[in-house]
């Protein structure tokens, strides 16, 4: 068997293979002030599928090149199951996965077609559409110097933790770590001439940022979407779709090349029995503070509200739940405390950012949907710092300067005492490490402690910043018998108060 004929197809093969791991849903190909204002995770139901075309893709390396297209490359939501994964249970969507390939291929003094079909499964959990393990295969007629040598390929990945390539809910200008070891396995036959085992194990590491919010065209229509890069590759998301419209990709190494263009040609969403929304407030929610899950369940054939439904609200990131039913109008509400939460995909103040899925049920009728929780740290302010006059008179104004800072950069609203019974001041918002300035005066002698403390715009407040000021001189009044029997007097007073 030749070796560098075998590394070749072995090369073509793994790419065939990824492309079947990567596009359901919208993943990338790799080798946050109205909170929540971008795309939300996206609720799939059995029937949903997506149809693209990959063209075209190509691959060049030491041993060889390929130049083809992939069509009809379909994925298509088949079920709803749960599994077990790094012991851990979970709903997951199954993906079934179909598509048609061919293209040129070359290597040494070698060339010719490859005509094949693509075909496998993937999983997705539900909670955040992160993949969790994608079986492909592949099979198919090689034809090498006018000779047809069939082919098989099948091919197994495995993500430990699954592979959140979408931090939910996507915001420009977010940015998020990815971090999972992958493990692969499988073989690859050609007819006569080669035959390999493919196992591999890697750790996935790389950092993907939401940079801009575009109208992508593909043959599907055009959509408002999201655009999500990786070093040179980038992937455009769109809500309406509910998965990816578009990708570009464009890898290379010292050894090898590979980009593909992929577009959306068509897709169909399914309605469930009972239509169910879903509104988390606050949608970015400070540890421990409360928050309620609320939205209205209706039956999406009649429009009627379901009443008395029951209603099941799970976080699985947490293995956690809580019940409740929907009232005569079909509404349901609940009030809960909000978790603490690591995910696997770091971002920026976030301690994280899940799934929440809320179910309906009555009778035979069922429907669920997701909405994302995102748990942030609120670190209180620092106290703010008070400056201007110590010393002063009675009557008399003074300029006071307030500057305080958040190290969550959150907006801020100072509170100010002048300590004398005047009423509090409330000033704000203004933003992190800002300088408010605000005069008074004191009518009466004697020593005051000017207090100030600053809240954030999620609530936490600082502690107390003061500044001891004292008025221990009275201005005094003079007649106008004074002025007229000393004029020299009314001279100088006029240069002392100038």
């Amino acid at each position: 068997m030749n070796k560098r004929i075998s590394s070749f197809f072995l090369s073509s093969c793994i790419i065939i293979a990824f492309f079947g791991s990567s596009l359901a849903p919208a993943s990338l190909i790799l080798n946050d002030k109205q909170l929540l204002v971008g795309a939300d995770i996206p609720t799939w139901y059995i029937g949903d599928e997506w149809t693209y075309t990959a063209d075209p893709v190509s691959f060049s390396g030491d041993s060889g090149s390929f130049s083809g297209v992939i069509e009809n490359f379909k994925n298509k939501v088949i079920g709803i199951k749960e599994i077990v994964h790094n012991d851990k249970e979970f709903d997951v969507y199954e993906i079934e996965i179909t598509g048609d390939l061919s293209g040129e291929f070359s290597f040494e003094e070698l060339s010719g077609d490859i005509v094949g079909e693509i075909y496998g499964s993937s999983y997705r959990r539900v909670s955040d559409l992160a993949e969790v393990k994608t079986d492909i295969s592949s099979t198919g007629v090689a034809t090498i110097i006018f000779i047809d040598r069939d082919y098989e390929l099948v091919y197994n990945s495995t993500f430990s933790p699954p592979m959140e390539v979408f931090d939910f809910p996507l915001n420009v200008g977010e940015q998020w770590e990815i971090s999972t070891n992958s493990e692969s396995s499988g073989y690859y036959i050609l007819e006569n001439l080669m035959e390999e085992n493919l196992s591999e194990e890697y750790l996935l590491n790389a950092i993907v940022q939401c940079t801009e919010k575009q109208i992508i065209e593909v043959p599907a229509g055009s959509f408002e979407s999201y655009n999500v890069n990786y070093g040179s590759n980038s992937i455009w998301y769109s809500p309406e779709v509910g998965n990816m419209v578009k990708s570009v990709v464009d890898e290379d190494n010292e050894n090898s090349t590979f980009s593909a263009v992929i577009t959306l040609d068509s897709f169909h969403r399914n309605d469930q029995p009972i239509t169910i929304s879903v509104d988390i407030t606050p949608q970015e929610a400070i540890i421990f503070s409360e928050l309620t899950i609320s939205g209205q369940a209706i039956n999406t054939e009649t429009g009627d509200p379901i009443v008395d439904g029951n209603v099941f609200i799970g976080i699985p990131a947490i293995d956690d739940g809580w019940t409740t039913v929907t009232d005569g109008n079909g509404n349901y509400l609940k009030t809960i405390e909000a978790p603490l939460i690591f995910d696997d995909t770091p971002s920026n103040e976030e301690f994280g950012s899940v799934g929440v899925i809320v179910e309906c049920r009555l009778g035979s009728l069922s429907g669920y949907h997701l909405g994302t929780l995102v748990i942030i740290a609120d670190y209180p302010p620092e106290p703010p710092v008070i400056t201007g006059q110590t010393k002063g008179n009675v009557g008399v104004s003074y300029i006071y300067t307030f500057t305080a800072n958040d190290q969550d950069g959150d907006d801020l609203y100072i509170n100010i005492m002048w300590g004398d019974g005047t009423e509090d001041m409330w000033i704000g918002p203004y933003g992190s490490n800002g300088t408010i300035t605000q005069p008074h005066a004191w009518t009466e002698e004697g020593t005051y402690t000017i207090m100030a403390k600053v809240v954030d715009s999620h609530g936490a407040e600082s502690d107390f910043g003061t500044l001891s000021v004292t008025m221990p001189k009275t201005r005094g009044s003079f007649s106008k018998f004074n002025f007229i029997n000393y004029p020299f007097l009314l001279k100088i007073l006029s240069i002392f108060f100038r």
